[in-house]
């Protein structure tokens, strides 16, 4: 039957295979059989019968498939097949090769510790080796090291790394635009300066200051409006309409005349000054009946009147309101 089935692959376990048979009283019953010793003429061979079933298994059947991981900064990072003779170089390669932001040192490779017939608990966790690479080869570390069956490799970020972190200033500035953070403690009057300063029309005490949330922010975001959402006085959640950004209250003035103080605020990737025109007007809109325009008046409090005036237009009566600042 085997050489019907054009005989034997090449991960074939041979050791002990597997002869299923029903007997008279239709009970199944498992003969084992050393195809080892069959093939060799020392066994005799077996004469089968009807429905008889024999499975053969594959070597790599009978154990867990060996893989290598690789962790970090490589353009395909995950887990692959394990495959013989395969070096660090080897597995650089196959994960797409290093990104920019790789540390060519310090790459690291974690084995496990494999000891079947131990009899005893060691407190050692596993194994760690430390290689140097140039150009993808390895140039310090184990010359020849060749990986086993679930080694773990790590290519870290490399400490001096840093994509652009980009800020924008808009409005009255002489060079309105988006500028890139060089510094870390990079702060308000700095971009000021990049900016060429302000134009004779600023009004410095409109500022305002518009900040991207982080990851950290985000998901305080979305931890409250969850917990918002199963009160027992919960809102619409979906109908709300949720910014990623928020104002940032500052006192641009006082930044620029106090430069380096707690008002000259420390700026971050995402970050949008706007810096407004002076208007000498005040604007009157939301829930009123009449949204208008009227000139600002200084230290003049916020009192609405009210007004009824009588007006006939085409021999009709209507009620003007008034709004006095």
């Amino acid at each position: 039957m085997i050489e019907k089935a054009d005989g034997l692959r090449g991960d074939a376990f041979l050791n002990r295979a597997v002869l299923h048979r029903g007997k008279d009283d239709y009970i199944l019953e498992v003969l084992p059989i050393n195809l080892h010793e069959l093939f060799g003429n020392d066994l005799q061979d077996i004469v089968l019968r009807k429905n008889d079933v024999l499975y053969i298994p594959s070597a790599r059947d009978l154990q867990e498939q060996p893989t290598i991981i690789i962790h970090g900064e490589v353009a395909n990072p995950g887990t692959y097949l394990y495959a013989d003779n395969t070096t660090l170089e080897d597995m650089i390669i196959q994960a797409g090769g290093l990104l920019e932001a790789a540390a060519t040192v310090k790459v690291e490779i974690s084995r496990r510790i494999k000891s079947p017939r131990s009899m005893y608990v060691d407190s050692t966790l596993g194994e760690s080796f430390i290689f140097d690479l140039k150009d993808g080869l390895v140039v310090d570390g184990i010359p020849g090291f060749v990986l086993q069956p679930f080694d773990e490799v790590y290519v870290r970020k490399s400490p001096a790394y840093q994509i652009q972190r980009n800020v924008s200033v808009n409005g009255e500035v002489l060079f309105a635009g988006n500028y890139a953070l060089t510094s870390k403690n990079e702060r308000l009057s700095d971009l000021i300066t990049k900016s060429g300063g302000l134009t004779t029309d600023a009004y410095i005490n409109g500022a305002r200051l518009i900040r991207k949330m982080n990851s950290a922010e985000i998901a305080r975001q979305q931890a409250t409006l969850k917990m918002a959402d199963k009160g027992a006085d919960s809102i619409v959640v979906s109908g709300l309409d949720i910014s990623d950004t928020y104002n940032v209250g500052i006192e641009l003035g006082k930044a620029l005349r106090y430069l380096g103080s707690d008002y000259d605020l420390v700026l971050r990737d995402g970050d949008r000054l706007e810096v407004p025109e002076y208007l000498n007007t005040v604007q009157i809109n939301g829930a009123v009946m009449y949204p208008n325009t009227t000139l600002y008046k200084q230290n003049a409090k916020l009192n609405i009147i009210l007004t009824e005036r009588e007006v006939t237009e085409h021999g009709l009566k209507r009620a003007v309101p008034m709004w006095l600042i």
